[in-house]
C-alpha cells in the first residue's frame, strides 16, 4: 500500500514538473511575442555576435550598425545567388565566411525551383530550431493538457543524411530535427532513424507503425499531405477504421508547409474525431512563426517569431521602397518577407508572401505562400512560369490550341490531385486518359518537386481532366475587351476559390463542372 502511495506521489511530482517547464517556455514566448522590438533587438545582437571577424561581416560591416532598426534600412536585401560565393567556400573547407566556426550540419532546402540549395548550419542555429520545437509544444498543450514534453509523439520528414560533406553530415531539416530532438523531447520521439532513412513511403509507414503501435501517441508532426498518407497507410495495414482506436488520446496535430484547410476533414475522418492543428510556419532558413489557437481563433493566422531571427518586409505594392520592420506593419497590407539568422544569411529574401491581419494587440498574419507560387497543396510550390509552360507543351504534342484553362488542388478520395479546366473546341478526339498522361509528364518536366511528390512520396495522385467549351471564356474576354491589359486568373489555391470566381465571372460554365 505504501509503494502505491509512493508511486502516486512520484506520479504528482513529475506530472508537476513536467507542467513547469512547459509553462516556462510558453511564459518566456509570450513575453517575446509581447514585445517584439525587444526581442528583434536582441536577435540582431546574437547575429551580430555570430558573424564577428567573418568575411560576411567585411562585406556588410555590420558591426558598424548600432541596432536593429537601423541594420533593416541599410543592408540591402539579398537574393541566394548573394550568398552563394560564401557557401561555396564553406563547403570548400574555408570556413568563418558567414558565421564563425564549422557549420555542425549542411541543410538541404526543398527544389522549390528546380535546383535544390545548401545552407550551412552553425551550432547555434540549430539551438534555435531545437527551441522553436519546445515553444511548438508548449502551444500545443494548451489544446491538450495532457501533452508534456515527455508525451510520445511521430515526427515525419525528409532523410536526415544524403552524405558527408568534409566530415560534417547534408541532410534535410525535418530528418535531421526528428532525429535529433531537443533532450526533453527524446524519449517520446518517434520514429526511429532508420525509419526516417527508408525511401519506399509505404514501407517507411509499416515500420512506423510497428514502432507505435503500442505507444500512447498524442501528437504528429508534418506535412498534412505526408500526416495524412500515414494515416491511411496504417489503417490499410491495422485493418481499423480510425486512427483512434489505435491511439485515443491523439489529439493535436502539428503542421508545416502548405495550409491545412484543404486537408482538415480528410484528417477528422481518418483520426475518428476532430483533433486541434496546430500550424508552425518555418523554412530551412530559420522558424518564422506559430499558429497560437488563443490569437488565430480558429482562422490559421500566425504570429511571428521575434527572438529567432531578425525580419524586415518588403511591400509586395511598392517593391522599391525601404525594407519595413514588425512595428510598420500595417493591418490588411501585403509583404515579401526577408530574414536575418545566425547562419550568416542576412536580409535574405525568402520569396514568401504574408497577408498582415492585425498588428494591435499582437501581430497576427496569413501565409500567402512563396511569391512566385501559385499551387502549393502538398509542398510542391508549383510557379505561375511552370503552368504556362505545361500548356505551351501540351499545345505542341498536341498540335492543337487551347484557348484558356484553369487548374486547382483538391482532395479526391482522401489524396491531393490537380484538377485541369481545359477551354477548347479542338480537343474531341483526344481521350481524357491522354490528356492526363500529358498533363502529368508535362508537369512533372515543369516542376522537380511536383516530381518528388508524384512518384517518390506519391503525396500527390494523376491529375483529373475537363474540357468545356471555348465559347465561355471568349464572351468573358470580349466583356472585359476595352480594360485595357485584360487578364483572366487560371490557376487558383484550391476548388473554393476557383468555384467563387467563375460563379461572379463565367456563370454558364457550371452545367460542364
Amino acid at each position: 500500500m505504501e509503494n502505491l502511495y509512493n508511486n502516486s506521489n512520484n506520479n504528482i511530482a513529475f506530472k508537476n514538473i513536467q507542467c513547469e517547464i512547459i509553462n516556462n517556455v510558453r511564459r518566456k514566448l509570450f513575453s517575446n511575442i509581447e514585445n517584439p522590438m525587444l526581442a528583434q533587438q536582441n536577435a540582431f545582437e546574437r547575429i551580430k555576435t555570430q558573424v564577428e571577424g567573418t568575411e560576411i561581416n567585411k562585406a556588410l560591416k555590420i558591426d558598424k550598425i548600432n541596432n536593429v532598426s537601423e541594420f533593416i534600412k541599410k543592408i540591402p536585401v539579398q537574393e541566394f545567388a548573394f550568398f552563394e560565393p560564401y557557401i561555396k567556400r564553406t563547403i570548400d573547407g574555408h570556413y568563418g565566411q558567414l558565421f564563425r566556426g564549422r557549420p555542425v550540419f549542411y541543410l538541404t532546402s526543398s527544389a522549390t525551383t528546380g535546383v535544390s540549395k545548401i545552407i550551412p548550419c552553425s551550432n547555434e542555429m540549430f539551438e534555435i530550431f531545437k527551441i522553436f520545437q519546445r515553444e511548438l509544444i508548449s502551444i500545443m498543450s494548451i489544446c491538450s493538457t495532457n501533452i508534456s514534453m515527455n508525451s510520445i509523439n511521430i515526427s515525419l520528414g525528409a532523410r536526415p543524411f544524403l552524405k558527408n560533406i568534409n566530415s560534417i553530415p547534408q541532410g534535410y531539416l525535418s530528418g535531421i530535427l526528428g532525429v535529433n530532438p531537443p533532450d526533453e523531447l527524446k524519449n517520446g520521439r518517434f520514429p526511429s532513424e532508420e525509419a526516417f532513412m527508408i525511401e519506399d513511403y509505404s514501407e517507411r509507414s509499416l515500420r512506423i507503425y510497428n514502432e507505435t503501435k503500442n505507444k500512447d501517441v498524442q501528437m504528429i508532426f508534418g506535412l498534412p499531405c505526408h500526416i495524412l498518407n500515414l494515416a491511411h497507410d496504417i489503417l490499410n495495414i491495422s485493418g481499423k477504421q480510425s486512427l483512434n482506436e489505435i491511439w485515443p488520446n491523439l489529439n493535436v496535430l502539428g503542421y508545416s508547409g502548405t495550409p491545412i484547410e484543404n486537408y482538415e476533414q480528410a484528417l477528422y475522418n481518418a483520426i475518428g474525431h476532430k483533433v486541434s492543428c496546430v500550424g508552425a510556419y518555418a523554412a530551412t532558413e530559420g522558424p518564422m512563426g506559430y499558429e497560437i489557437p488563443e490569437f488565430s481563433h480558429g482562422n490559421h493566422t500566425f504570429t511571428p517569431t521575434p527572438e529567432h531571427v531578425v525580419f524586415s518586409f518588403t511591400d509586395v505594392d511598392h517593391p522599391n521602397s525601404a525594407p519595413l520592420a514588425l512595428d510598420e506593419l500595417k493591418a490588411g497590407g501585403e509583404y515579401n518577407v526577408n530574414i536575418s539568422n545566425m547562419c550568416g544569411l542576412l536580409q535574405y529574401s525568402m520569396k514568401d508572401s504574408i497577408k498582415v491581419i492585425s498588428v494591435e494587440p499582437r501581430i497576427c498574419y496569413k501565409v500567402l505562400g512563396r511569391k512566385d507560387a501559385v499551387l502549393n497543396i502538398a509542398s510542391e510550390k508549383v510557379s505561375q512560369n511552370s503552368i504556362l509552360q505545361v500548356i505551351a507543351g501540351l499545345q505542341q504534342k498536341l498540335n492543337k490550341v487551347i484557348d484558356h484553362f484553369f487548374v486547382y488542388p483538391k482532395i479526391y478520395d482522401q489524396k491531393p490531385r490537380y484538377e485541369w479546366i481545359l477551354c477548347s473546341d479542338n480537343l474531341k478526339n483526344i481521350s481524357h486518359y491522354q490528356l492526363q498522361c500529358l498533363l502529368d509528364e508535362l508537369m512533372m518536366e515543369a516542376s522537380q518537386n511536383y516530381k518528388n511528390k508524384r512518384l517518390e512520396s506519391g503525396a500527390i495522385q494523376s491529375p483529373s481532366v475537363r474540357i468545356v467549351p471555348a465559347y465561355l471564356t471568349k464572351q468573358y474576354f470580349l466583356q472585359g475587351s476595352g480594360q485595357g491589359q485584360f487578364k483572366m486568373k487560371n490557376a487558383f489555391a484550391n476548388k473554393s476559390d476557383f468555384d467563387s470566381f467563375w460563379r461572379e465571372k463565367i456563370p454558364n460554365i457550371e452545367k460542364y463542372l
